[in-house]
């Protein structure tokens, strides 16, 4: 068990350097500052190996998308081969996150292989970057990326290139995203190679599969640690355009895993909060997977004792082409705060609510005023968790930009960024970029008193393609906490 804990640490210290690299090399703000990104090992029987991430949407779906890849290309893998796909209905979570695989071939065979999966500035839709509060339908939110190969045989596909570069309104940020994740999974490909050569194909396939079953007693010892009668519980949000939805589930553990049942939630709707059933099951099995996230990399193992079923045609299994761009940022946390609920339902204590909505602005010029668009998205605060310091953990592990950053780089000056007196944040921000459009995303409404934007000391009259004057100013509002639960 040393040797294996030993290659578990090599593998893992692979997937944690393909990430930092990806955050120094790439230009996109979500990858460099916000680390919205997750790196992963994967073993040639496609079960994974170690994945290191911050954002938690990524933690069923790079296992799924690589899955539905190799599904895709059985047959026609060669070395040098990069395979894309970015779909919210191909594995995927929200439009314009991408994952990226490089089959990495030893001695003829796939023993071990690397895997990205990041969010791209820009990909098409409607409106500029990834936030479109008032979308109803995919195609509005981005171009859908099946299943591609951008490298064959290790020639670029130019044509692919070319495609999504003029698809995308920030095509050069694009194409260094792009190059620094294949530049990353190139670099663990040798990483890999090494240590392929040292410890050889037999004894890794052995020792990875003694870390996975390690890696499932631990969360089997965490399930037994859960009330044998089941919790009922549910969480409720709501929209100006739609109203209020409700997200319901029954938690029930057996023996060796735990079944999370949302049979009750309600439908999907002509709004972008629709989530994937891949995202649905990460911010599911947060709860309980929370502490141990922070003690270990992720693998096969953590994954594997959890069953989550998804009514069709629920917000959690929408058909095609519902909208998903927001799901992760307001439907996610009310699957969170549901299973917080039944879990304390079925009297567990030690359960703190991980949740916490936020509001969000993405500002970019006005459309079709220049031929390459510069998106600013602006997390420039956040909710305070439930244990009273720092965001809550659905909200990732972004750093806070500092005022500095902001000014510097965005022409955007913080005016005020201060806790109020109910626990949640203020932060107001001066436009002194010019003429900016913006799409907003107030998950209490536009004017809630928490969670709400404001510009100019009111609220905008819609969410999406809204004129920011230069010398405007920007409210956000960072409840306590909000999304459902006990809190």
């Amino acid at each position: 068990m040393i040797g294996s804990q030993i290659l578990h640490g090599r593998l893992a210290a692979v997937a944690a350097e393909m990430g930092e690299r990806l955050r120094r090399t790439a230009r996109s703000p979500a990858i460099t500052e916000q680390q919205a990104s997750a790196t992963a090992v994967f073993a040639g029987d496609l079960t994974l190996a170690a994945q290191h991430q911050s954002e938690p949407s990524h933690l069923y779906a790079l296992r799924e998308s690589v899955r539905r890849l190799f599904d895709y290309f059985a047959f026609d893998l060669a070395e040098g081969d990069v395979l894309a796909v970015a779909d919210p209905f191909h594995g995927g979570t929200e439009p314009q996150t991408l994952t990226l695989v490089v089959p990495h071939f030893h001695d003829g065979s796939i023993v071990l292989f690397p895997a990205v999966r990041a969010p791209l500035a820009d990909l098409a839709g409607e409106y500029p970057g990834a936030t479109h509060p008032a979308a109803f339908e995919v195609w509005q939110e981005s171009i859908r990326v099946t299943p591609v190969k951008l490298h064959r045989a290790g020639m670029p596909q130019r044509d692919v290139m070319r495609l999504l570069g003029r698809n995308s309104r920030t095509p050069t940020v694009l194409a260094a995203d792009l190059e620094a994740m294949i530049g990353a999974c190139r670099e663990a490909g040798a990483a890999l190679s090494t240590i392929l050569r040292r410890y050889g194909t037999d004894a890794v396939m052995r020792m990875t599969a003694d870390m996975q079953g390690y890696s499932r007693r631990l969360v089997e010892h965490r399930l037994a640690t859960l009330p044998q009668q089941p919790g009922c519980g549910e969480a409720r949000f709501t929209l100006d355009s739609v109203g209020t939805l409700t997200v319901r589930v029954r938690a029930a553990r057996g023996n060796r895993d735990l079944v999370l049942d949302f049979d009750g939630t309600d439908s999907a709707v002509a709004a972008a909060v629709n989530l994937t059933p891949e995202a649905a099951a990460a911010f599911a099995v947060m709860p309980v997977l929370g502490e141990l996230l922070d003690g270990a990399s992720v693998n096969e193992g953590m994954l594997s004792p959890f069953r989550c079923r998804f009514p069709e045609g629920s917000l959690l299994r929408p058909p095609f082409p519902a909208a998903t761009g927001l799901g992760a940022r307001i439907t996610g946390h009310a699957v969170a705060a549901a299973v917080t609920s039944a879990l304390r339902a079925a009297g567990e204590d030690d359960c703190p609510a991980l949740h916490g909505l936020e509001p969000l602005a993405t500002l970019f010029s006005p459309v079709g005023s220049v031929p390459e668009s510069r998106v600013i998205t602006l997390h420039a605060g956040f909710p305070r968790s439930a244990q009273g310091w720092g965001p809550p953990a659905l909200s990732g592990r972004r750093r806070l930009a500092s005022a500095e950053e902001l000014e510097m780089c965005e022409g955007l000056r913080v005016l005020t960024r201060e806790w109020r007196s109910d626990g949640g944040m203020h932060v107001r921000i001066l436009n002194r970029r010019g003429l900016l459009e913006g799409n907003f995303l107030a998950p209490g409404g536009l004017g809630a008193p928490a969670g709400g934007v404001e510009i100019d000391g009111a609220p905008p009259a819609r969410s999406a393609g809204v004129a920011v004057a230069e010398d405007s100013v920007i409210g956000l509002d960072y409840p306590s906490c909000v999304g459902g639960g006990d809190d």
